[in-house]
């Protein structure tokens, strides 16, 4: 299947299996996953394109000027073994001659960190990572934590040109050559639900790739030995290749290494950029945001794989694999943004199911002749028609079949289907029930 497939299929939301890219990061993985006490194989995956991302810094990119520094953020639950993900990023970072950094506390400790490396490059690790976002991006928020978001965002982009520093007592005000930052954080589910749906729209979570991990993982058996010695003796060479950085920018695309693209990487770009770009155009606000940036992401990817491989050129098979795990990243995401605490299905289910109520409490919400029955049924049998909420709600049946699966997954709704006793149309109806 070529990337521009992967970008057309999967429209139900169906997360395509991702495996990872043949080479370093499938040794990455394998690694990783011999020393966990729980398996979480997707989150390895994520966590392997994180920390390969994290060797790399503002010296590395695309023709086209794009860098590869990414965002990822694993989902999984309470105890299911999170950590082993997290392990890998730091000890391929330290491997490489670099350090994770577990803790963000503002905008300002990021920037002095940046300062304080001849490559401008941090790495970010962090557990509970939606207390972080929360933290961060809520109406409550100190000003060093909003600042904190601001200089998580402008990072993010800035890899491609660079930053000028705030002015201190002690330090004048510095420019910053393609400052390089990777984020890798998990959290649980639950958590993140409790985050605004905006985010993805306008802030930090527009920017992160997603990947779902298992909740109940079954217990595995881990082999003695150190990572750290593994991951050495597999891949530390070409670790400190990538990491090596040589002496500090002093001017815009200094001393850059370009990694240039094949004809056909960039046919398939153009391609791929298209089917987005359609994606985007009947999608809602939400989905439209993250098919806007996927290309960017995909590029982003497909570059670290051509870095870490031994061409050094994009070819399509990276590009493919960047279009396919943005996709998985969409799937994972959009699985669960419906019931963020400000999406607008959660807004529309509940005046849906207010509407149940009023109809079945005999308030006879459903108007015209057509309808009358509808009406005589919620009171009479505690049963709302399928048709008549529809049409009342004045949604489309895409998005009232989202709200109505929110709706079940709290528990608030039981869809039930009866047969029909008049003659003509369908020989069955659907109908929403109240629990309880």
């Amino acid at each position: 299947m070529t990337a521009l497939e992967v970008v057309r299929t999967s429209t139900n939301n169906a997360r395509p299996l991702i495996s990872p890219f043949p080479g370093p990061m499938e040794s990455l993985v394998s690694i990783s996953m011999k020393h966990q006490h729980r398996l979480q194989p997707a989150l390895t995956v994520g966590a392997a394109l994180a920390a390969m991302s994290a060797c790399m810094h503002g010296r590395w990119a695309l023709d086209d000027g794009l860098r590869g520094n990414l965002y990822i953020a694993g989902l999984a639950g309470t105890g299911s073994g999170k950590d082993g993900p997290l392990k890998l990023i730091e000890t391929l970072a330290e491997v490489g001659g670099g350090q994770a950094v577990s803790n963000i506390g503002s905008g300002q400790g990021i920037e002095d960190s940046l300062c304080m490396t001849l490559e401008r490059r941090l790495v970010l690790c962090v557990d509970e990572l939606a207390h972080l976002i929360g933290a961060i991006s809520g109406n409550k928020a100190a000003s060093y934590q909003t600042a904190a978001e601001k200089m998580l965002l402008e990072l993010f982009s800035r890899s491609g040109s660079s930053i000028t520093t705030r002015t201190l007592a002690r330090r004048p005000s510095i420019t910053l050559y393609h400052p390089y930052v990777t984020l890798f954080g998990v959290t649980t589910h639950a958590k993140m639900r409790g985050i605004p749906a905006s985010l993805i729209e306008t802030g930090f979570l527009g920017r992160c790739l997603l990947v779902d991990g298992e909740d109940f993982p079954p217990p595995a058996y881990p082999v003695r030995g150190d990572l750290y010695s593994e991951i050495e003796s597999a891949l530390g060479a070409t670790a400190r290749s990538v990491s090596r950085f040589g002496s500090p920018m002093t001017r815009p695309e200094d001393d850059v290494q370009v990694v240039p693209r094949t004809s056909q990487a960039m046919e398939l770009e153009r391609e791929a950029g298209d089917a987005f770009y359609e994606g985007a155009r009947s999608a809602d606000a939400t989905r439209r945001a993250l098919c806007m940036r996927a290309l960017e992401m995909a590029k982003r990817i497909a570059l670290v794989l051509a870095v870490w491989d031994d061409v050094q050129v994009v070819t399509p098979d990276h590009l493919e694999w960047g279009v396919r795990f943005v996709r998985y990243s969409h799937a994972c995401l959009s699985g669960f943004t419906d019931s963020m605490t400000d999406s607008q299905v959660v807004r529309d289910a509940r005046k849906i199911e207010q509407t149940m109520r009023d109809a079945i409490s005999g308030k006879r919400p459903f108007t015209g002749v057509r309808f009358e029955e509808a009406n005589n049924i919620a009171v009479d049998h505690g049963l709302v028609s399928h048709s008549a909420l529809l049409k009342k709600s004045r949604l489309d049946s895409a998005t009232f079949g989202r709200c109505i699966k929110h709706l079940e997954s709290e528990g608030a709704v039981a869809v039930e289907r009866h047969q029909r006793s008049t003659r003509g149309g369908p020989s069955s109806e659907v109908f929403y029930v109240l629990p309880g």
